[in-house]
């Protein structure tokens, strides 16, 4: 059994076990989501970390981040008309905590785009394989359904395109970009 799909069927299996031992869970998850992305992620030619093509990589930048903007001017609306916006969160932002988002939003990225998305892609094909994986992804915000909504709305965006692009710093900034969003709306 290839070592991606074992990892893949791990991540599952310990899917459930967020809700009974959360504190447990987020350090299993932190390993997941740091250590064994980042080595397979090392080791595949097809994908460009450090060394890329410019105009390949600014293209698919600008792709996602204008896909980010539109998606963030709809949960602004949304903010706005449900009267559910929370500005005053910002002033009390530190610099660790935007690099922390920045960090998670790239490793949580290459798991979820780069090895669920990839993995089911092969098998369902492109429309499902996006789908289920930013279902999964939602689902770990499930007692936060707002949360939730939000993160399958943009699965489903940074997913197309990603899936179009196979650019992890486009996918990266779109999702620092919504999340930083969403928690000052949610």
């Amino acid at each position: 059994m290839d070592w991606k799909k074992l990892f893949f069927i791990l991540f599952l299996l310990i899917l459930p076990l967020r809700w009974l031992l959360n504190d447990y869970f987020l350090t299993a998850y932190t390993v997941f989501i740091f250590i064994i992305p980042f080595v397979q992620f090392l080791k595949n030619k097809d994908y460009h970390l450090f060394f890329f093509d410019k105009e390949d990589t600014l293209q698919s930048v600008g792709i996602n981040v204008g896909y980010a903007l539109v998606f963030i001017v709809v949960l602004f609306l949304v903010g706005v008309f449900t009267g559910n916006f929370g500005w005053a969160i910002i002033y009390g932002l530190s610099w660790d905590f935007f690099m922390k988002i920045l960090l998670i939003s790239f490793f949580q990225e290459m798991l979820f785009r780069y090895f669920i998305q990839g993995n089911l892609v092969n098998y369902f094909g492109k429309i499902a394989g996006i789908a289920a994986a930013s279902l999964i992804s939602a689902v770990l915000f499930y007692p936060d359904i707002w949360m939730s909504i939000i993160f399958l709305l943009m699965g489903l965006v940074v997913g197309w395109v990603f899936s179009n692009t196979k650019d992890i710093y486009g996918a990266t900034i779109s999702h620092f970009m919504i999340y930083l969003f969403a928690v000052i709306m949610v």
